[in-house]
């Protein structure tokens, strides 16, 4: 074998070690990347989200009283709708945040209410549902007629940027609001920096890369 035919032969080894370096260090940042946040802590903790109480058409509902309370640090979450109990008003609580990524936001919930003197056929009626941009989306997690009990679990998709939550109607805010909780709660989480741990890894592996191309540049 001649001395050139030798020495591309080397050089092309040499390209593969480097790009498989390359490889390797682009893999390890995928798996230690996060995905999604599971319950509501960090990016998701309970205080990050806007609670909103309005009337149907979005005006802001001083009298509203809705919530959404944890009593397990972020486990889970129960969204309550108003019951200002002045009679006859019909509003909405919302509960929202802004998704940081694309991904699939993923809960379990139930749903119950007290009051259920009101006839949910035909409404209105004190129901629960999830909400995307300001559109209240289906299914409807429950109403005060067909209460959901069993734990149930849901999923959907938002995109960067979408504004998304929960909401519980209230039909006339009086009798007994409705109760959404929400539990194994996981969405898109933030882009994030490597911990420091894996920093460590990837600055050896890229001195790693970078040795191998300074001795393909020598051999040349």
């Amino acid at each position: 074998m001649s001395l050139a035919i030798l020495e591309t032969a080397q050089a092309v080894a040499t390209r593969w070690r480097f790009s498989y370096i390359l490889g390797c260090l682009l893999a390890l940042t995928l798996a230690f990347a996060p995905r999604a946040d599971a319950g509501f802590i960090g990016y998701y903790d309970i205080g990050n989200w806007m609670q909103l109480n309005t009337l149907l058409d979005g005006t802001p509902y001083p009298a509203g009283n809705g919530m959404a309370t944890t009593a397990d640090s972020g486990a889970t979450v129960l969204v309550v709708g108003s019951n200002s109990g002045d009679g006859g008003t019909s509003s909405k609580f919302d509960f929202l945040i802004t998704a940081p990524t694309a991904g699939t936001v993923m809960f379990t919930y139930t749903y119950t209410s007290l009051d259920t003197l009101l006839p949910c056929d035909p409404g209105p009626c004190d129901q629960g549902a999830f909400v995307v941009n300001g559109v209240f989306m289906g299914p409807i997690l429950g109403t005060s007629d067909a209460q959901v009990t069993s734990p149930t679990t849901f999923s959907f998709s938002v995109n960067a940027g979408d504004v998304f939550g929960f909401e519980v109607d209230s039909a006339d805010n009086s009798g007994e609001p409705g109760n959404l909780t929400l539990s194994n709660f996981s969405a898109p989480a933030p882009l994030s920096v490597p911990e420091p741990g894996t920093a460590g890894m990837l600055g050896l592996g890229a001195a790693a890369a970078a040795s191998v191309w300074r001795r393909l540049k020598s051999r040349r």
